[in-house]
């Protein structure tokens, strides 16, 4: 501890600039000059285009796509701030790195407002999340440098990486980090989704006898983001010993995680157990296994090979309690117990017997 927390932050100490250095008398060798002017400029400028012709067909069909904006903007431009502050011993002597410091700032101000629109849209329908925190506050970070750059003719670098040790500091610690931020908007999501779908009146949570899909997915949905992050102690309206398992108990319904792939949500459901609010059992049993889906191959006790084959729809799941998850069977030597973690189904014909299209389960083997 003496070595890492006195001689190490010392030496590290020691070893950053002054506040007066303005990182303007550095020495860029040929390789670097020829990559950053022939190379990385010409390919930042051509995707400038690009994307200038992109945005005015989003304009001209006025359709968004979905969480792409932020991904073409954001790590572009912010390799820009750096590449501008590497050319700055060089932009006296050389056109090409003087007009792109010259332009580029000003061309990119509008592709980085069409980011923020963009992410306006998702915030408003998703509120913030610790990835959409990271991108605004990078996006409005980089905004400021642009304008920096763009209003500034004697330009001091040092303001780049002070700015941005700032930004990280807010963002990691305090009343304003992500974490925080994220909470409080995604409390203030799940109470107007509670609130504009009866649910929550003066305060007070009402059950619904008939919830709508649509209510279900979306309010699942919100709770699913506390419930990822381990926090759901943190969720404002419900108590603070809620589990997942208690939405039917106080809103009607089963709590449903967000379905993951190209299917109908009509057509797909899937029924899911958390195994963090249990503990299983497992003294009656000589063997324990976990099996999904995809694993292909069966389970092995030594040269003997166990398969189970029956109807799970025999069970009628209609839940996620502990019970509404196990199957169990027994033979004249063998005895298993199935526990489901989580169970889909699709159902694209809209059959009365829907065909399951992944799975995990633990699976439990006492040999008498």
């Amino acid at each position: 501890m003496i070595v890492t927390f006195i001689f190490g932050v010392s030496l590290f100490i020691s070893k950053l600039d002054s506040y007066e250095e303005d990182y303007l008398e550095y020495d860029l060798s040929s390789a670097l000059k020829i990559l950053l002017i022939y190379i990385i400029i010409p390919l930042i400028s051509i995707y400038t285009l690009i994307l200038y012709i992109y945005f005015a067909q989003i304009v001209l069909t006025r359709q968004w796509p979905r969480g792409l904006v932020s991904n073409l903007v954001l790590w572009y431009s912010t390799l820009s701030v750096f590449i501008i502050f590497l050319i700055t011993p060089i932009l006296e002597e050389n056109k090409i790195a003087k007009t792109f410091k010259l332009l580029f700032p000003k061309l990119v101000l509008p592709i980085l407002l069409m980011m923020f629109v963009s992410m306006y849209q998702r915030v408003n329908q998703y509120g913030i999340t610790e990835n959409r925190y990271f991108i605004i506050v990078l996006g409005l970070w980089v905004t400021l440098i642009m304008i920096y750059f763009s209003l500034i003719k004697q330009l001091r670098n040092i303001i780049i990486p002070i700015t941005l040790s700032l930004i990280i500091l807010i963002s990691v610690y305090g009343p304003l980090s992500a974490y925080k931020i994220s909470i409080i908007s995604q409390n203030n999501r799940l109470n107007s989704l509670l609130t504009n779908n009866g649910f929550l009146l003066d305060g007070s949570l009402i059950k619904k006898d008939n919830v709508s899909k649509q209510e279900q997915r979306e309010i699942s949905n919100a709770i699913e983001y506390f419930n990822n992050k381990n926090a759901l102690e943190y969720i404002k309206v419900f108590p603070n010993d809620f589990k997942t398992i208690d939405t039917d108990r106080i809103l009607g319904f089963t709590f449903k995680p967000q379905i993951y792939g190209n299917y109908e949500d009509d057509n797909y459901f899937n029924y899911y157990l958390d195994q963090m609010e249990i503990a299983l059992d497992v003294s009656d049993y000589d063997y324990y296994a976990k099996v999904s889906s995809w694993s292909n191959e069966p389970i092995k006790i030594g040269d003997m090979e166990l398969l189970y084959e029956g109807n799970i729809g025999e069970n009628n799941k209609e839940g996620n309690k502990l019970e509404d998850m196990i199957i169990e069977k027994a033979y004249n030597n063998i005895k298993i117990k199935i526990i489901f973690n989580s169970i889909s189904f699709i159902n694209s014909n809209n059959e009365d017997n829907p065909s399951i299209d992944g799975t995990e389960f633990i699976i439990l083997i006492d040999i008498k």
